[in-house]
């Protein structure tokens, strides 16, 4: 059966589960929201660990309330995989008996014992099939259940372990960075503390499984893969079953751009069930090479017909079907892959988003919401982005979460970005981008841009830079660096290759140089630079170790009015000052 058809009938049992654990983890957010104020953080703690209880009370009738229909679920979609396959093979089988010029006394023979078995007994078989996968399935899900029962508790106490750690640990650096226990704010620090803690939960969900190797699975990542993995097999045991019946021993395997790395050297041929190998022919009489299924990387997890495989099998039958299925290039396939994982990857990043804004509505803390939501738009557009450049479809309901409020998000993002243009507006950027998420595009769309305006930002908000320079000047400045001193050579012969981020800082100057102790710092005129580097005087190349260990060279060229660093090596010039001051 085809991914879609396994989608379809998995989507219950799947959604449940995500909204099962998405009900959960609103349920941690909305206890640990509980006495927002913290004065001791020993206290906080003691009273938060007291609700520990109540929390897995909670977290086991929202389980609860969502396992009454799950067996049935799970039993409606592997019996519907065991009886959509067989009813295929049977219109397929049928419509090529009928037509006459192609009975053979084989096929004749089939057709026969086809006859001999009544529907009821196809039934009986499905059933039992469906039953023995079903049951087994039903079991694990029960156990995630109780894993996951287990895991909320444990969610909540570590959260608040370490919402309390970061509490203290953020109190301790706040003393030591501003030398006064009493400008501590502990709501504050509680309020950041939350934050992180939640972004963590949201990232990385509640266990509901752990394999062997110790890894750790979402309830709706394991039952997803777990069910995908059963209908699969209940389908091919099931078609098998009905092969047998009919005597055909060949099939061909479906092929897909994007295949696994030990699905894709398997795809689009023809395999024996028997074990046997050799020469078929197609219904044209074209040659057809097969060799044993058993050859291949089936009973693999991650190989043919493994653990998420999206691989299908159909019934061949010599000199009367048609080959479907083609092998893809190797390197175009492995491509592919690379691309779908990448799309995986950036659903999961949209479902945490939502889930962490889902969190924040319920601890009520505003500033975070709108944060998390400008994530959640950027992650959102990068990836109906990726998937427009890379020809994917986009799957809206992998990204899906319960509890979600979408208008709240959608009105926080506007409030956030309404005060994302206000404050670039107020560093001097007149004609900001529209949007944070606008913003960060910039680094894709337009780099040169995107980077003098954020070390235009970086150096207003570091109080390098007077926000009255405004951005217009300092890009103009910026360009005029690049224009008419890049490519010319120093004064000793030193070709000029470009700026550092410092060097429009000390151009410009500042009223208040936070790097010496806030005295005001006078700017130095560009025709001044100019001169200094080209006409002004070398001074010996210096070499000193920097904060990080590197070593960094740098020569001094001094002119009347300015002096002016270069790094010899790279020809980038660092930095300049006036070597007088200007008269008012």
């Amino acid at each position: 059966m085809t991914n879609q058809e396994i989608n379809r009938l998995s989507a219950p049992v799947v959604q449940a589960y995500r909204d099962m654990e998405d009900e959960v983890l609103r349920l941690i957010a909305k206890q640990i929201a509980k006495d927002g104020r913290l004065s001791d953080t020993s206290k906080w703690r003691i009273r938060q660990l007291a609700r520990a209880g109540e929390v897995n009370r909670q977290a086991l009738d929202i389980i609860d309330s969502y396992s009454g229909g799950i067996s049935a679920e799970v039993y409606d979609a592997i019996i519907g995989a065991a009886e959509g396959e067989v009813g295929r093979l049977d219109d397929a089988m049928l419509n090529l008996l009928s037509e006459k010029g192609r009975m053979t006394e084989d096929v004749q023979e089939s057709l026969d014992a086809f006859e001999r078995q009544s529907r009821q007994e196809l039934n009986v078989r499905n059933a039992e099939i469906a039953g023995g996968y079903s049951e087994a399935l039903s079991e694990r899900c029960n156990m995630v259940n109780t894993v996951m029962g287990y895991s909320a508790q444990s969610a909540y106490s570590q959260a608040i372990r370490d919402i309390s750690a970061e509490v203290d640990r953020q109190g301790v650096l706040n003393v030591l960075n501003e030398g006064a226990a009493d400008l501590v704010s502990g709501n504050m620090s509680l309020q950041e503390a939350t934050r992180k803690t939640i972004h963590k939960l949201a990232e990385k969900g509640l266990p509901g499984f752990v394999d062997k190797a110790g890894r750790q699975w979402t309830p709706e990542a394991y039952v997803r893969m777990d069910l995908r993995s059963t209908m699969g097999n209940t389908a091919r045991a099931a078609q098998d079953a009905r092969c047998d019946a009919y005597g055909i021993d060949l099939i061909e395997v479906s092929s897909h751009l994007g295949a696994r790395p030990k699905c894709a050297p398997y795809q689009g041929r023809i395999f024996s069930r028997d074990g046997s190998r050799g020469i078929t022919e197609d219904l044209n009489g074209n040659p057809i090479e097969y060799i044993p299924l058993s050859e291949t990387s089936y009973g693999e997890p991650d190989g043919l017909f493994g653990i998420n495989c999206g691989h299908q099998q159909y019934p061949f039958m010599p000199g009367l079907s048609l080959k479907t299925y083609y092998p893809y290039d190797e390197a175009e396939n492995a491509e592919r892959y690379e691309e779908t994982q990448r799309q995986r990857a950036l659903e999961r990043k949209i479902r945490a988003d939502k889930r962490e804004c889902m969190m924040l509505q319920e601890t009520g803390d505003t500033e975070g919401l709108q944060k998390a939501a400008g994530q959640l738009r950027a992650d959102r557009d990068r990836y109906k982005d990726f998937c427009k450049e890379k020809g994917l479809s986009t799957h809206n309901e992998n990204t899906q979460v319960l509890g979600y409020d979408r208008s709240k998000s959608m009105k926080t993002v506007w409030a956030e970005n309404t005060k994302f243009v206000e404050d670039m507006k107020a560093k001097g950027v007149e004609n900001p981008p529209k949007s944070l998420a606008s913003f960060r595009k910039m680094e894709y769309n337009e780099p040169e841009k995107y980077k003098q305006l954020s070390n235009y930002v970086s150096s207003v908000d570091s109080g390098m830079m007077s926000p009255l320079t405004g951005f217009n000047r300092y890009s103009e400045y910026h360009i005029r660096i690049e224009s008419e001193l890049v490519g010319q050579t120093t004064s000793n012969g030193i070709l000029i290759k470009g700026q550092s981020a410092h060097l429009l800082e000390r151009v410009f100057g500042t009223m208040s140089d936070p790097a010496h102790g806030g005295v005001s710092r006078s700017g130095v005129e560009f025709r001044d630079i100019k001169d200094a580097l080209l006409n002004g005087e070398p001074k010996p190349p210096k070499t000193e170790i920097s904060k990080d260990g590197t070593e960094q060279t740098s020569q001094l060229f001094k002119s009347a009015k300015a002096s002016v660093s270069i790094n010899p090596n790279t020809g980038i010039i660092i930095q300049c000052q006036p070597r007088e001051r200007r008269k008012k």
